[in-house]
């Protein structure tokens, strides 16, 4: 009985040994050229500026909330660091051109609108102070935030100005991978 039991751990330790040698050829430093289990940002930059973002639609403050889930984003998702200077070593600038709102769904006896969205068109750009080179740029994305403003949820346009900033940052962060 001691042997099988030796047997069976020889076996299973041999079993990890030939699928880490299988799965580890796939694995790269770059992610652009296979898996990889480092970071998918630029390693180059450790701290990023990230200025009030520019706001030129009637929603006050889509701004503000914007630049704040930003910086939160950045933070959470990225291995840099926000310095709200400009001796950072990139400045992310991200503007919003212009926002609107659509109904999405009407109700059928009132015709009024149960649910309806805002939908902002964006643009942004990461620049590398120390070069003045552009590491990223996206223009005239689009990105929406929902609510419900029938009298029975009487949610008010601010949950979706929240959500609204939440996805962009969202997006933004996701585009400013190296590896795309």
């Amino acid at each position: 009985m001691r042997n099988s039991a030796r047997l069976g751990r020889l076996f299973v330790a041999c079993a990890c040994f030939a699928g880490a040698w299988v799965v580890l050829p796939g694995c790269s430093a770059s992610p652009g050229r296979g898996y990889a289990f480092g970071g998918s940002f630029d390693s180059s930059i450790e701290t990023v500026n990230v200025p009030v973002v520019d706001n030129f639609t009637f929603f006050r403050g889509l701004g503000t909330s914007t630049t704040d889930a930003l910086v939160k984003e950045i933070q959470r998702r990225t291995p840099w660091t926000v310095f709200q200077s400009p001796e950072a070593d990139a400045t992310l600038r991200l503007t919003i051109g212009d926002a609107r709102l659509r109904a999405l769904t009407r109700s059928n006896e009132t015709g009024f609108n149960l649910e309806q969205a805002i939908i902002a068109n964006t643009s942004f750009t990461l620049t590398d102070n120390r070069s003045g080179r552009v590491i990223a740029a996206r223009d005239g994305f689009e990105s929406a935030g929902t609510f419900v403003p029938d009298p029975s949820a009487r949610e008010r346009i601010d949950v979706a100005e929240r959500e609204l900033a939440q996805r962009l940052a969202a997006e933004v962060v996701s585009a400013l991978r190296s590896d795309w």
